[in-house]
Order: structure tokens, then C-alpha cells, then sequence
């Protein structure tokens, strides 16, 4: 057996020696967050009786209405449980590792791991014991190796040569009971294989064999990402270990290996989240945080529009309510491959996506300004990203001051692009486009009384509070007056400055609900940009503090999908670990820790834009 107590030593500077197991042990709470796998749709839970669960990540848009949606539906095998040899359910205490879950018992541990993103293994330990599940199936087939079920999904279970028996029940309440026997002196592996085509291997390696591969795997990905202080390491490996585990295999509509936000609550690879996704991975794989980007311009229609999401069966282009309006988030592509670009990604990229990117941001300036009068709109809630904000509730189309500074800071970005790869024709086109959009946003959005910047609805102010009402100091074109009335409002603990970051709505503002979605919690990715926009606007102290406040918050709770701004706390409708709450809180920590080590005091060498570090 595997000693688990020190299965991982990786050298780090100064001869400091990182146990990333024993660090991460214990930390993983499948209850709340799933066991899984690098590419892997097989999710390992928990259900209501305690017992482990495997649910998938899949939509299974054709069986909604039978089983439910994903968030909701009965697991595909439930009630796992290990069983003494006369088949009486053993109590377990559980223990977990980024590449294991271990069930320790009165007979001995039953282990829990992958032997690739289809296959998940069970061993058994060598005394008479059994294990019992629960598997959605319409009928079962015995074959000499274990047996195939007809579920949602093609599934099938091998033994090895020491399993007694495998024992199946008749359906009930949709569900087949599942037993199986292993004899005294043998440690039984079982295989569950639940393929993403029609294509089933049977095949079962030795367990330890694929647990030590296992372990590799895990080992190398966090020999590869930055190192960081010794106080971080507990929640900055498992940020780590979360976009390892996000991560999906191409399959159907998604073509590229791509992170999914959740992969209990927000399936597919959705839009603006893959930009932050790729902010983390830019430290340890520059391809993989290019292919986030790439995942979406695979499917650019040839309006310009890039889809809000990407998922197995489809995409995402269009939502009813208020309006059937074309569907997508907003406009960063640039700015974050001007960040991969600067992690080393190379201009080949840049080159390649450029023209892509051209396409996109003159869709927004010519398909949502109906008006036409030089100011973008949203024409849908959810294509600000901020779907239940106040800001919407008036109804849409709204011209809001958010949506314009991210063009101005696109067109920035697509100006040091054009630099790069040598487009020279273009690089004053876009500055002076940029400079334009900065101008009719002060011109249409600015408020000289209140200092704010605020939306409008058929040209009237809507008099809703909240953080994107002071974004527009990023596109670093505000007279300093402007800036200083902005901050003044930001940097308010009555109104913005909390001791956790922003809330995405003013506490002054009767909207205000710190615990619901975009109507008052504080976001990670709300405090970042605005630590970007406070360095652009000169506030470096300030941004230094917000990125401290950010860190501090995921440390404390950690990377949860959104949080309470009064308390802290995880909200009971967040997701209790949300991906770009990880790869931001990542990129944060290696650029602190990159500019410890250089002593420059706030300048990491990101200056492509004047605003990429803190």
C-alpha cells in the first residue's frame, strides 16, 4: 500500500519542501464540492443518506422533463456503501485527496480513484466484505467480467478475478439495488465505466498501478504552477486542484479542453468566466489559457457575436425574456490575451485571433446602439454577466457605463495587439476609437453633483448605485477631478469600501440584498477589475488593499461563487467553489508573490495597457 501520510514531496526555492497531499488532505468536502477528474463528466458526491453518490456533468437536455435538470436529478448509482461479508452497511469515516477518497472502515479502507476520465476505481480491502449501490437502470446483462446497465448512459461494471459475486435487484423507483461480494484474502478492484461514446473498454489494472498514476498526475500539475508564501499554500493548491478538476474533455459542441465554472452548478464553458479561467492557467500552461479563449471563437457566428456559452450539445446565442435578443457577456477577449500574451503566449496567437476579435467588438458597436447615438446597450440582462442586477430592472434596453468602459479598454487592448503583431495601420485607428468611446461615456453617463456615472433607460438616468457606476476610471481617459469624485464614492465604507471588497450594489442603495446574486454580495471578479481600474486611475494603494481584502476573503471562505459583503459568509444559493473565484484569487496571489521577489513595490512588469498590475 501507498503511505498517504507523505505520498508527495516537490522541491521549491530555498530547499523549502511542499507535501501537497498532505496539505490538501481533508480539505476536498464532496458533500458540497465533487471528487472528479481532469476531463472527467463523472462527479462523486455525496446523497441524502450519507452514503457516496456518482452524478454526471452532463445536461441531458432529452430527459429533462423525465429526470429533472442537472442541479436536481437523482444521482446515476447512489447509496454507495461498503458492507461486511453478511451484506450489513459498515460505518466509514472518509478521507479525502486530490486523487483519492478513502473509506475507512472496522474491515478495512475501500478507495475511491480514477483510472482515466471514464473509468472510476473501487477497491476493496482483503477481508470478506462487500459493497452495495444503487443504479438508475432500466435492466442489467451479466457477462463473465461483471455486467452492463441500460441507464441514461452506457455503464458497466468490471471485477477482477476475485469478486464472489455480483448481485443485481429488481427495479425500483427506477433504481436497481447492486451487491457485490469479495472474499476473505483477496482485495477486490472494481471498475465503473462510463464512456463518453459507444466505444466500452473492459479492461481492469492492478489498483495500485493506477493509484500511483493518479498520484503522478496530480503531482505534476502542482510541480508546474508558481510557487507562493507557505500561509497560502492550503487554499492556493486547492484553487489549483479546482481548475484541474473543472476542466472538461472535448466532446460534441466543445472542441478544445475548456473549464467549466462549476461542474455542479454552471455547466458548459461560459463566456466571460473563461476569460478569468485563463488568467490563472497563463501561470503554469500557456496553451491551456489560450484553448479558454479559443473554446468560444470556435463558434463566432458571422454576425461577429461570440456565444454566451459552449456546452456538449450546443450553444447558447439567444434567451427569451424580457426580449429574444441575441445572447453573449462582455467585451475582455483582448484584454485577457493581452495577459496570456504577456506570460509568454507568444504574438502567433495574438496574430491568430485578432481578426476574430475585430469582428467582435464591431458587432457591439454595430448591432447594440439603436439609437445611434456612439453609446453601446445591453439588449439582454443576462449579456452583462450581472443578470439579476437592479440595473435591469426597469427593463432593456439599458446604456450603461460598464459596457462602454469595456470597450474602450478592448479597443486598447486591440490597439497594443495591432503593435504587436505589426498592424501598424491599425493602432490609431483603435486609440482614437477608444478615446471617442471614453468622451461620449463621460458626455452621456457623467453626473458632476454625485460624481457618478450613471445608466440610462431611453436616455434617463436610472438612479441605481452600484460598482460598474464608477468602472469607467479603467479607460484611464477622466479628468482627474472626475477620478477623485469617483474614488471618493468608491472608497466610502458606507457606501463601497467593506472590509471584503465591493458589494456589486451601494449599501446606501434601497436595492441593496447582500445575499442575492449581482443585488449586493461581493464577487472576486468585481474586485479585480476594479483593482485593474484603480491602478490604471493611479490608486495603487487602493488597489493594493482591494487585492489584499480579495485574498483574505478566499482564505477565509474560500473560492466560493459569491459573498455576503457585511458577513463574509457563503450565501445557501452560491456555489461553494466557483472557477474564476479561484483563478483570480490565483492570479493575485502569483503576481504578490512576483513582486515580493522583485522588490518593485507594485510594477510586475504588466504595462502593456498601464493597468495589469497592482
Amino acid at each position: 500500500m501507498i503511505s498517504i501520510d507523505h505520498l508527495d514531496v516537490a522541491e521549491a526555492p530555498g530547499d523549502c519542501q511542499i507535501h501537497y497531499f498532505d496539505i490538501l488532505r481533508d480539505r476536498l468536502d464532496i458533500s458540497a464540492v465533487p471528487f472528479s477528474e481532469r476531463g472527467s463528466r463523472i462527479l462523486v458526491g455525496t446523497d441524502r443518506d450519507g452514503g457516496l453518490a456518482v452524478r454526471m456533468a452532463e445536461r441531458w437536455p432529452h430527459l429533462e422533463k423525465k429526470l429533472g435538470g442537472h442541479r436536481d436529478r437523482s444521482p446515476l448509482i447512489a447509496r454507495i456503501e461498503p458492507a461486511d461479508d453478511a451484506g450489513r452497511a459498515l460505518p466509514f469515516r472518509l478521507v479525502t485527496w486530490p486523487h483519492l477518497l478513502r473509506l475507512e472502515t472496522s474491515v478495512g479502507s475501500f478507495e475511491v480513484f480514477f483510472g482515466d476520465r471514464e473509468t472510476l476505481y473501487i477497491c476493496l480491502p482483503s477481508r470478506g466484505c462487500g459493497l452495495s449501490c444503487s443504479i438508475m437502470a432500466e435492466r442489467f446483462v451479466a457477462d463473465d467480467l461483471g455486467g452492463t446497465f441500460d441507464t441514461p448512459r452506457l455503464l458497466a461494471i468490471t471485477a477482477d478475478s476475485y469478486v464472489t459475486s455480483l448481485r443485481v435487484g429488481p427495479r425500483t423507483e427506477g433504481h436497481r439495488s447492486c451487491f457485490v461480494d469479495s472474499p476473505d484474502g483477496h482485495a477486490t478492484v472494481l471498475a465503473i465505466h462510463i464512456p463518453e461514446s459507444d466505444s466500452l473498454s473492459r479492461s481492469v489494472e492492478p489498483g495500485e498501478t493506477v493509484k500511483r498514476r493518479a498520484e503522478k498526475a496530480w503531482r505534476t500539475w502542482f510541480d508546474a504552477v508558481p510557487r507562493v508564501s507557505e500561509g497560502y499554500w492550503r487554499e492556493y493548491y486547492f484553487a489549483w486542484m479546482l481548475l484541474r478538476n473543472g476542466l472538461l474533455s472535448p466532446k460534441g459542441y466543445l472542441k478544445r479542453e475548456a473549464m467549466a465554472p462549476s461542474k455542479t452548478h454552471y455547466l458548459g464553458v461560459w463566456h466571460w468566466d473563461a476569460y478569468f479561467h485563463a488568467l490563472a492557467y497563463r501561470h503554469a500552461d500557456v496553451r491551456l489559457a489560450q484553448d479558454q479563449l479559443r473554446t468560444l471563437l470556435d463558434h463566432q457566428l458571422d454576425s461577429g457575436l461570440i456565444p454566451d456559452m459552449v456546452h456538449d450539445e450546443g450553444l447558447i446565442v439567444c434567451e427569451d425574456g424580457p426580449r429574444c435578443r441575441e445572447l453573449t457577456k462582455p467585451p475582455l477577449m483582448a484584454w485577457a490575451a493581452l495577459k496570456i500574451f504577456e506570460s509568454g503566449g507568444g504574438s502567433d496567437f495574438l496574430r491568430e485571433i485578432y481578426e476574430p476579435l475585430v469582428r467582435w467588438n464591431n458587432w457591439w458597436l454595430e448591432r447594440c446602439d439603436d439609437d445611434g447615438d456612439g453609446v453601446a446597450q445591453y439588449n439582454h440582462p443576462f449579456s452583462s454577466g450581472l443578470d439579476d442586477s437592479p440595473l435591469w430592472d426597469a427593463g432593456m434596453p439599458v446604456e450603461s457605463p460598464d459596457l462602454n468602459t469595456y470597450l474602450c479598454v478592448h479597443m486598447q487592448s486591440l490597439a497594443a495587439i495591432a503593435r504587436i503583431i505589426g498592424r501598424s495601420g491599425d493602432i490609431e485607428r483603435w486609440e482614437r476609437s477608444s478615446r471617442a468611446l471614453a468622451r461620449r461615456t463621460v458626455a452621456h453617463f457623467y453626473d458632476e453633483a454625485s460624481g457618478i456615472f450613471w445608466a440610462t433607460k431611453d436616455h434617463q438616468p436610472l438612479r441605481v448605485l452600484t460598482p460598474f457606476n464608477i468602472l469607467p476610471i479603467w479607460t484611464g481617459s477622466l479628468r482627474p477631478s472626475q477620478v477623485r469624485a469617483a474614488i471618493a464614492n468608491l472608497g466610502n465604507p458606507d457606501i463601497f469600501w467593506t472590509e471584503f471588497g465591493v458589494p456589486t450594489v451601494a449599501r446606501t442603495d434601497s436595492n441593496y440584498d447582500p445575499d442575492t446574486m449581482w443585488r449586493g454580495p461581493t464577487w472576486v471578479n468585481v474586485n479585480y477589475m476594479l483593482v485593474e481600474a484603480l491602478t490604471r486611475a493611479g490608486y495603487r494603494g487602493l488597489a493594493t488593499t482591494l487585492a489584499d481584502r480579495t485574498i483574505d476573503l478566499v482564505m477565509r471562505r474560500g473560492a466560493a461563487e459569491y459573498f455576503n459583503s457585511i458577513t463574509g459568509e457563503v450565501p445557501a444559493k452560491a456555489a461553494p467553489a466557483f472557477g474564476w473565484s479561484a483563478a483570480l484569487f490565483i492570479d493575485l496571489l502569483v503576481r504578490r508573490a512576483r513582486e515580493n521577489r522583485s522588490g518593485n513595490n507594485g510594477n510586475n512588469g504588466e504595462t502593456i495597457l498601464n493597468s495589469s498590475s497592482f
